[in-house]
């Protein structure tokens, strides 16, 4: 799945393309917070902002159990880590993918680690404020603006909010004795 090129095609980013055409977003303002755990998530936001502004910084998010993108883009190699034990089960990775690796390397300016309480934060943050389910892999870019990883003065941010493959027992069970976002 990680080494599969067809979703590039397919999940064109639209989205960021018209609001970078509609003046929405400028160049020198952005900083794209992304999840690692799949080609797609990373490659089509990332190759779109890239393309189409100068100055956009890319921020690939990991859980800090799982830093295998980290690792690799630090040694320049695809590393590999012990299966992670997170919540994030998308991430839940030993290796990144060939082709995920080669565009992280490109396109990433850095790479950010979330504690398990922080992407179960920014989860409840999601569900309070913006009555949106994320299932924790697609809460870790979330987790990471709303931890400070990620410096945001005087920037517009543009974040992927991912995934809503997580039940409702599930997300009770993560939350549960969690405090709601302020």
């Amino acid at each position: 799945m990680f080494d599969d090129r067809s979703p590039i095609y397919v999940q064109i980013a639209n989205g960021i393309k018209d609001e970078v055409l509609s003046g929405t977003l400028k160049e020198d303002e952005q900083v794209m917070s992304t999840n690692q755990y799949a080609a797609f998530y990373q490659i089509n936001p990332a190759t779109a902002a890239k393309g189409l502004l100068d100055g956009v910084r890319v921020v690939g998010v990991e859980p800090e159990a799982g830093d295998d993108v980290r690792q690799s883009l630090a040694t320049g190699e695809r590393v590999r880590i012990p299966v992670p034990r997170t919540i994030a089960d998308g991430q839940q990775v030993e290796t990144p993918g060939e082709l995920t690796f080669e565009v992280n390397r490109r396109l990433a300016d850095s790479v950010e680690l979330v504690s398990d309480g922080e992407i179960v934060d920014a989860m409840l943050f999601a569900f309070d404020r913006m009555k949106v389910v994320l299932e924790p892999s697609g809460a870790c870019a979330l987790a990471a603006l709303l931890a400070g990883r990620v410096q945001l003065t005087g920037r517009r941010v543009g974040v992927v909010l991912s995934g809503g493959n997580v039940g409702a027992a599930r997300f009770a069970e993560l939350t549960a004795g969690a405090a709601a976002s302020p």
